[in-house]
């Protein structure tokens, strides 16, 4: 009798070890990208670093939301040739601006990802292919990394609105969809160039992500973490002296917007 209660002690403490939360694990996993931004921004000499630095944590906080959205591992792949992606690029990188453009571009890739993962019928495949066919024919087009950045942003607004959409089940948010995508248009016509139109699309995407967060926040836990992110991102844009803070303020808002979704979408089914 003593022998088999001290298997089933044995074999409960190894459920009880491997049975990790989780939620558990994955708030771990955002608090680690949320330290990697705050440490690193220590480390940077002006915004294109900062705006490297958070677009950077973008990709890394996306993986996690990809992860998340993955079910059945099907991504897995995927998820992880963008990671490696972004570092080998990185490798190749002769500075801050290039790899704002890097982060840029691979925020697109895994935006593609969690975007087909929600997309249980097919019908928003179209238009997932065309964003990135949108993003492959304007990269041609490009003379140089800021041209890329403005570029990566744009779509990854594009992607945010295929998301936004995805998620808002019962159309409430059809407005505040368009409407972003309204502002990013109207505001680039005002753009004098590639700095002012990455800022542009940084702050919509930020924008576009509130949306998502309160489309996913049902029960309205998140709503005032969400609306601070929002004032900050105000207040900040208020000291900045250009368009290179302004997009830096915004990836790093974009890294808070991401957060708080991948909190609400730990261990929910959507």
């Amino acid at each position: 009798m003593q022998h088999k209660i001290c298997i089933a002690i044995l074999l409960f403490a190894v459920a009880t070890a491997f049975a990790v939360p989780a939620f558990a694990d994955n708030t771990a996993k955002i608090e680690e990208v949320i330290t990697n931004r705050d440490l690193s921004n220590l480390q940077c000499s002006g915004a294109p670093q900062q705006t490297a630095n958070g677009l950077y944590r973008t990709v890394d906080m996306l993986e996690i939301i990809a992860n998340e959205v993955d079910k059945d591992g099907s991504s897995a792949s995927d998820i992880s040739s963008v990671q490696t992606n972004l570092e080998l690029n990185n490798m190749q990188c002769s500075g801050a601006p290039q790899q704002e453009a890097n982060g840029a571009y691979r925020t697109v890739d895994m935006l593609e990802i969690i975007a087909r993962e929600l997309d249980d019928d097919g019908s928003s495949d179209s238009d997932i292919d065309s964003v990135q066919s949108n993003l492959a024919l304007n990269n041609l087009q490009c003379s140089g990394a800021p041209q890329q950045e403005a570029n990566g942003l744009y779509r990854t607004v594009d992607m945010l609105e295929i998301i936004a959409n995805e998620v808002d089940k019962d159309g409430s948010s059809a407005s505040d969809i368009s409407s972003v995508q309204t502002n990013l248009e109207l505001n680039n016509m005002q753009c004098s160039g590639a700095p002012q139109q990455s800022a542009n699309g940084a702050y919509r995407a930020v924008d576009m992500l509130e949306i998502i967060a309160k489309e996913l926040d049902e029960e309205g836990k998140y709503t005032s973490e969400i609306d601070d992110i929002q004032t900050s991102l105000s207040l900040n844009n208020m000291q900045c002296s250009g368009a290179p803070q302004q997009t830096a303020n915004g990836s790093y808002r974009m890294v808070e917007m991401l957060a708080v979704i991948a909190k609400i979408l730990d261990g929910k089914t959507i």
